[in-house]
Formats: structure tokens, C-alpha cells, sequence
């Protein structure tokens, strides 16, 4: 025999009155019409509702909803409600209201509907709970993520840096214990034929004749002068590395700095045959005098370097668009294009002897690119193996 289920008493209405009135929730009651202005008016407010909002009774009863809005309650939140409200469906949201003095809170609420015993919707029931701490943990818990983001993200950027610049040493360190070897290398062997020059003077002066004499002096002044301009590239080198001062810019005169280059030079070209032309005009660059002279000596030398017996290396210059291009050119041996494009790309191109079998350090070429951009100037290479070389300098022209 099924259990006979039990009957639900009927509780007075102070009952429901008592607990509307002291729930802690805030308990909101309008009537269903009209949902547009002057929109529904409020019936029934509990003392939660009162104390959260600060409005009293006489303010609020018969009064609209609407007066709890204001500037940052979100549009498409009331829209959604009121298709909601519209359709006598249910909904829950969350929605910034104000207080009477104008201060924000947020709410989490549940909007029902209330039908009469013919089912037609007659009322609505609001039950809202304050979740102003909650939004407003989420808020501060959400300013310390981006927070702590942004720190990560510049700890990251910072530690990018941090090994950039540690592979930089690391190739810096490279780089100068290479520069130790070659200079050990090459200052060795300078040193080691002045002293058998000057033991060889010392030893056999007197059986020596003058020419004699003067042929190892010569030598011996060859190798002094190779060795100090091969010290003077690596003062200039090891400058440009520690990040040496602005050039001084000013307007410098070529042709002067060329001849004066040409004549230092002209005890490296002789002996091998090689003729040495200055530019035909002449060409007024911004430039640092000092740099430019580094430069082009580089440049000349390497020519002379890589030039056969016979040959010539020429100096040329031609103005374009308010810039000189300033060429050095010879007629040797050429430049593969892995040459070409580690120099263009400042990176250390491999030693190599030259046509009489010169040596050198390997780094006079990136030299002179690190001087011409320092300057505000370009280096561009033209060459072809068994064809020669063209180095062009591109600075600005005084006007």
C-alpha cells in the first residue's frame, strides 16, 4: 500500500513577512508593468535593501528600479534582463548599482517571475547579494597578474639582454685573445728581424760597405714603420671596441689627406712596382680628419698588398646627390664574395698573405667599415678574383 504522502501546512503571512523582512540577502519585489518608462514600480523592499542603499522606504516604494543606475551600470547586461523580464523567464546577472549617495556597489541577481493562479506573470522578485569584495579581490588579484606579467616580461627582456651582452663578452674575449695571438705572433717576428738585422750591423760593421749599410738600415726601417702601423690599427681597433667619443666632425679636404698617405706609403709600392695615382679633383667631405686618414691608409695599404708587380692602385672621387664617393682601387689579386660580404657585415676576414708574401693581422678591413660608420658613412666593395678591388667610401659632401 503506497505511504500517504504528507500534507504542507499553510503558514500564516507574518510568517513570510518576517523572513522577507530579515533575510540578509536583499529581496526586491515590482510589478511586472510596464517593463519601459516610467517602468515598474517597486512594492516591496526588505531592511537589507535599505541598509545596503541607504534610500528609505518613502524614497523607494512606488519609485522605478531605474534610480538604483547609473553611469557604469553595463547596458547590455539591463537589455539582456529585460528580454528576460519580457519573455517571464528567469535570469541571473551580475550589475553595478549606486547607493543613494552615489556610491557603486556590485550586485549578483536572480530575477524571477510571479504568476498569480492564472499563470500570468503579475510580479517580479529580485534576490541580490553584495559582491563589491569579491569584485573588487578580483580587480586587485587582477592588477597584481598583469603586474606580475609585466614584471616577468621585463625580467625576460632583461635576462634576453643580460645573454645578448654575455655572448657579446664572450666574443669580445675571443676576439681579444685572438688580438694577443697576432700581436704576439706579428711583434715577435718584427722584433726577431730587427734584432738579426742590428746583430748582423753590429757583427759585421766594419767588413759592411756603405750601401750595404744602408740596405739593412732600410730593412730594418721597413719592418719599425710595418710594425708601427700594424700597432697603430690595433690602438684604433681596440678604441673602437670601448666605444671611443663622437668623431669630430668638420670639413676635410681629400686631396692633401691622399698625398700625404701616398707619400707614407710610397716605400711600400716601389719595391713592388706598383704606381700610386691621386684623384684627379679634388672633394670636400664631413668627415673626422683623423678617421678618414685611417681609412684610406688601410685601404691604400691592402691595395698595395694585394696588387702584383707592375700594378697600380688609384684613388678616384665623385660627387652624387650632396655625398663624395671616394674609391680606392687596384688591379690585384680580388676578393672572393665570403671576403666581400665579411666585411660588409663587420666580421673579421681571414688573415692572408700578400702578392710578395706581406702578411697581416686580417682586421684593417673591418676597421675602416666600424671608422666610415662611426662617421655617418658607408663602405661598399666591388671585387672579382684575378680582377682587383674597388673599396668606396660614401660620406657627405660639403656644400
Amino acid at each position: 500500500m503506497p505511504k500517504k504522502r504528507k500534507s504542507i501546512p499553510v503558514l500564516p503571512q507574518w510568517i513570510f513577512q518576517g523572513a522577507l523582512d530579515n533575510a540578509k540577502d536583499v529581496i526586491l519585489i515590482t510589478e511586472a508593468e510596464p517593463l519601459d518608462k516610467p517602468g515598474p514600480k517597486i512594492v516591496y523592499a526588505n531592511q537589507a535593501f535599505y541598509e545596503l542603499t541607504g534610500f528609505t522606504p518613502e524614497e523607494t516604494i512606488g519609485n522605478d528600479p531605474r534610480m538604483l543606475q547609473g553611469e557604469d551600470t553595463d547596458r547590455a547586461t539591463l537589455e539582456r534582463v529585460r528580454t528576460a523580464l519580457k519573455a517571464g523567464e528567469p535570469i541571473r546577472v551580475e550589475v553595478v548599482n549606486y547607493t543613494k549617495s552615489g556610491q557603486s556597489y556590485w550586485l549578483d541577481m536572480i530575477i524571477v517571475p510571479l504568476r498569480d493562479p492564472d499563470d500570468k506573470v503579475t510580479h517580479f522578485a529580485a534576490i541580490e547579494r553584495d559582491i563589491t569584495a569579491v569584485k573588487n579581490l578580483e580587480r586587485d588579484l587582477m592588477r597584481r597578474h598583469e603586474t606580475a606579467t609585466g614584471e616577468v616580461r621585463r625580467l625576460a627582456k632583461a635576462n634576453d639582454i643580460i645573454e645578448a651582452s654575455r655572448r657579446q663578452l664572450c666574443e669580445l674575449d675571443a676576439e681579444n685573445n685572438r688580438l694577443i695571438s697576432i700581436i704576439g705572433h706579428d711583434l715577435r717576428n718584427a722584433f726577431t728581424a730587427i734584432i738579426g738585422f742590428t746583430a748582423l750591423l753590429e757583427a759585421r760593421v766594419k767588413d759592411l760597405s756603405t750601401a750595404q749599410i744602408a740596405d739593412e738600415v732600410t730593412r730594418i726601417h721597413r719592418v719599425v714603420k710595418d710594425s708601427h702601423r700594424m700597432l697603430e690599427n690595433l690602438l684604433a681597433y681596440s678604441l673602437m671596441q670601448r666605444e671611443t667619443p663622437e668623431p669630430r666632425l668638420q670639413p676635410v679636404s681629400v686631396s692633401p689627406l691622399v698625398d700625404r698617405v701616398l707619400g707614407d706609403l710610397e716605400d711600400r709600392a716601389t719595391p713592388k712596382g706598383i704606381v700610386l695615382e691621386p684623384p684627379a679633383s679634388e672633394h670636400l667631405v664631413v668627415a673626422d680628419e683623423r678617421m678618414l686618414e685611417v681609412v684610406i691608409r688601410n685601404l691604400v695599404e691592402n691595395a698595395i698588398k694585394f696588387s702584383h708587380a707592375g700594378g697600380r692602385v688609384w684613388i678616384s672621387g665623385r660627387d652624387v646627390d650632396g655625398h663624395s664617393r671616394i674609391s680606392v682601387s687596384d688591379s690585384g689579386v680580388g676578393m672572393s664574395e665570403a671576403q666581400i660580404r665579411s666585411v660588409l657585415d663587420q666580421q673579421r676576414v681571414k688573415p692572408s698573405v700578400g702578392t710578395a708574401e706581406e702578411k697581416g693581422t686580417g682586421f684593417g678591413l673591418i676597421l675602416c667599415g666600424q671608422l666610415i660608420r662611426k662617421m655617418g658613412g658607408q663602405l661598399a666593395v666591388r671585387s672579382e678574383l684575378g680582377k682587383g678591388t674597388t673599396f668606396e667610401l660614401v660620406l657627405e659632401r660639403v656644400p
